[in-house]
């Protein structure tokens, strides 16, 4: 039997499907185009329709992630100077996850290990720091979820924090039970990319080199240095890749996206999530601030405000004119000039024909006599895309003041 599952357009790679099925049918791989797909073993599916459940790509459930609550955004930060440092931004997540911890509970969360990603559970401190820091590569979630649920009917306290997609995902295979010590934390995501980049750029820079960090901001968080690096490490000595790597280059402009990233139906500004955390790019309220690095919340549920600041962080309400123009991917999940790149139509075949140098040209290179008709094209559909992007972020605070 063949399960009915979303197509390789719209399936998100959550792996939901692979956790609810006790029969072992399914599985998963990385396809060519490098994203994480289900598969299934046909002789061992006996059409129970559990997968097909959980699977969020399929049947509108994508719906059932919209809070038709009214949640509000804050700018914030962990008064954990140490612990901030060393996060992507203002330290928000670690704290929750040290609060959890002192008060007995586990956290979720994503881990580098040997190159993949993972989600894995803990409920000590010191895997929660290697959660810390953005790593822009799409997780193996296989287990997760059946570890989630595990955690939970055990009646410990569990933060779970992953991209939108894994949220949603989690609330599907919890059939929609509500767990009053479960707290979820998504955040403002751009969509992942393939694995053909990181895996071209490590087999240029030293096939033995193990991922160490995608972003740095030890000279600062905003204008003062906070730079999308990749480095990698080989032998305890550290490769820097720079800012002008395929891997950055790859993830900044979207065009090795899944496709299912470039028009994500989980973009809410209402999510059912209890809160959402990010880059609150484009505050100006805290100039002092800037250079440790200033975290977006959006609470979707206000008991979590308390619970914040029981975490030790400092929070202030914002609006949605303030974060919204910086952080346009909260509300408009398209990506409408990445469909049509010839960078992107032609990426399983590029990356299997061209060198490491070659695909750099193709995706950050600079402009010259050879390229300039694909550069102009590129710039024209991204002026494009933005334009329709400020179209929806204006709709939306139109519609956000009349309800006021």
């Amino acid at each position: 039997m063949i399960p009915r599952l979303a197509s390789g357009k719209y399936c998100t790679g959550c792996l939901a499907c692979v956790d609810t099925c006790k029969l072992g049918a399914i599985n998963f791989c990385i396809k060519e185009d490098g994203h994480l797909y289900p598969v299934v073993t046909e002789n061992k599916c006996i059409d129970c329709g559990q997968c097909t459940n959980v699977c969020i790509g399929i049947d509108d459930k994508y719906k059932t992630y919209q809070s038709h609550g009214r949640s509000t955004p804050f700018a914030g930060w962990s008064l954990d100077d140490i612990g901030r440092q060393n996060s992507a931004s203002g330290g928000i997540f670690y704290a929750l996850a040290c609060y959890v911890i002192s008060v007995g509970g586990y956290v979720i969360g994503a881990v580098l290990e040997k190159n993949e990603v993972k989600l894995v559970s803990t409920n000590e401190i010191e895997c929660v720091k290697k959660m810390q820091n953005s790593k822009y590569q799409q997780p193996n979630t296989a287990g997760i979820y059946e570890e989630a649920k595990s955690i939970l009917e055990k009646g410990y306290k569990l933060l779970f924090t992953g991209a939108p997609c894994h949220i949603a995902a989690l609330f599907l295979y919890l059939r929609k039970r509500t767990y009053n010590n479960l707290i979820t934390c998504d955040f403002i995501c751009s969509g992942y990319p393939s694995l053909l980049p990181i895996k071209k750029t490590i087999a240029y820079f030293n096939p033995e080199a193990e991922i160490k960090s995608f972003r740095d901001k030890t000279n600062g968080w905003k204008n003062l240095g906070f730079i999308y690096e990749l480095k990698l490490n080989c032998n305890n000595v550290v490769i820097n890749c720079g800012s002008h790597n395929l891997t950055t280059a790859a993830f900044s402009s979207g065009l090795t996206q899944r496709y299912s990233c470039t028009h994500c139906q989980l973009c809410f500004s209402s999510r059912k999530s209890d809160l959402t955390i990010g880059d609150f790019w484009g505050e100006k309220r805290f100039a002092e601030q800037q250079r440790k690095g200033i975290s977006l919340i959006i609470v979707h549920t206000p008991a979590i405000v308390s619970l914040i600041a029981k975490a030790k962080c400092f929070i202030q309400e914002s609006s949605w004119e303030e974060c919204l123009p910086y952080n346009p991917r909260i509300i408009d999940g398209k990506r409408r000039y990445v469909r049509f790149s010839p960078s992107r139509l032609f990426m399983v075949w590029l990356f299997r024909k061209n060198t490491y140098k070659n695909l750099c040209n193709f995706y950050y290179g600079e402009t010259n006599v050879v390229n300039i008709f694909y550069k102009l094209y590129c710039k024209m559909t991204m002026y494009i895309h933005e334009y329709f992007s400020k179209r929806v972020i204006v709709f939306f605070l139109k519609a956000n003041k009349n309800e006021n």
